[in-house]
């Protein structure tokens, strides 16, 4: 019976120093799973490459009829700066615009850079688009599609020079017609002439006679006149014969004037920011008319 015993406690003994302490089970290998295709509505969107740009000051890049202009006319000495034009085509239609940094919180203008159209009394390039035309031309139309994102002091605006004479130059100008259709904490210097409406849109009109280059490039001097609207419109068909027939009916500019040329940009004092033109189209008068 004592065998017995000793050999079943023998037996007992030999189990439980042969089993280890009790543990869970190994987990299973972890497997890499083939990652997920990023979902399209989180990804940021792909800036569009433009084909042809430059930063290089008065460079101009030509786009059928139309100039787009690198124009720092009022940087002086400055050096500071980066100012740059671009475009995806060189035809119409096609997506434009420019870009800058002009630092500091100066208040006078720096630059104009610009889309051109005619014949610049500024510069002695070949003229396009059948411009000079006597200021009696009517239902001149501009269409527009136009962003801008900006800091700073700066205008959006539509420019006319005219001359009094066929062949434009600086020493035969003799009005300057502004057309602000957006700005940031900048307005035209002279008081309210008067306020009118257009289509639909309100302006107030400002008139300087006797305005400059201030630069100091040119002794020339002009009647600055200027249509402001009351709130942004970068959008829209704008008849330029309407501005020009309410001049000659207040007898601001004479019948004898030309329109030289038609220029759309950016007055530029600080800040920086991008402007896109998504569609630019002028359509010329068919016909004279005189009023």
């Amino acid at each position: 019976m004592r065998k017995i015993f000793s050999l079943l406690l023998c037996l007992i003994l030999t189990l439980a120093a042969c089993a280890g302490p009790t543990s869970a089970p190994a987990s299973p290998p972890i497997v890499a799973s083939t990652p997920l295709p990023p979902i399209a509505s989180r990804m940021p969107p792909t800036p569009v490459p433009y084909s042809h740009s430059t930063c290089a000051d008065y460079a101009r890049i030509n786009i059928g009829n139309y100039t787009l202009h690198n124009n720092v006319w009022n940087k002086r000495d400055r050096t500071d700066y980066t100012q740059c034009i671009f475009t995806q085509n060189t035809t119409l239609p096609t997506t434009m615009g420019w870009r800058w940094n002009w630092p500091g919180t100066r208040g006078e203008i720096q630059a104009y850079p610009e889309v051109m159209f005619g014949d610049s009394p500024w510069d002695t390039e070949p003229p396009t688009g059948g411009f000079p035309l006597p200021v009696s031309n009517r239902d001149l139309l501009v269409t527009y599609t136009a962003t801008i994102s900006a800091t700073g002091k700066w205008n959006v605006a539509f420019d006319l020079w005219l001359t009094d004479a066929p062949a434009p130059a600086a020493a035969n100008i003799t009005d300057e017609i502004m057309i602000w259709v957006d700005a940031n904490d900048l307005m035209p210097g002279p008081q309210v002439y008067d306020i009118v409406a257009f289509d639909g849109i309100t302006y107030t009109v400002h008139i300087a006679p006797g305005h400059g280059d201030a630069s100091g490039g040119s002794s020339a001097t002009w009647t600055y006149i200027a249509f402001k609207t009351r709130r942004p419109l970068l959008s829209a068909t704008l008849n330029m014969g309407h501005f020009l027939g309410y001049l000659l009916e207040k007898q601001v500019i004479g019948k004898e004037r030309y329109l030289a040329s038609l220029e759309f940009g950016t007055e530029l004092a600080s800040g920086q920011g991008e402007f896109v033109l998504e569609r630019y189209e002028i359509a010329l008068p068919t016909s004279s008319n005189t009023p």
